[in-house]
């Protein structure tokens, strides 16, 4: 009998661990697909011959020392499409980039 009990604990034991483990797996999921909808509010977009800021829609700051018709081609088609970045700070370094 003793056996028996120790067989069903440690049956016990591993569908706890399983069921453990697929939850915190689907809060994984759920924690990234949240962060997912908020990132990319920064963009970096061109604004005429400059490149500009934004956040979401709303323009932040035009870099007007930057002169998109200097840049090389693919760089002038993902401006004008936004390249979207999670952070400020990521999108300022991208633009830094542009700028030498």
């Amino acid at each position: 009998m003793a056996k028996f009990k120790e067989k069903t604990l440690i049956i016990y034991i591993l569908i706890f661990t399983v069921c453990l483990s697929a939850v915190i797996l689907s809060l994984g999921f759920v924690f990234r697909e949240e962060k997912n909808i908020t990132e990319g509010s920064w963009n970096i977009r061109s604004y005429g011959n400059s490149v500009a800021l934004y956040n979401g829609t709303e323009m932040v700051e035009v870099y007007g020392a930057i002169s998109v018709e200097d840049l090389p081609e693919e760089d002038k088609k993902l401006l004008k499409n936004g390249i979207k970045f999670p952070t400020k700070e990521e999108a300022r370094l991208a633009i830094e980039d542009y700028d030498g």
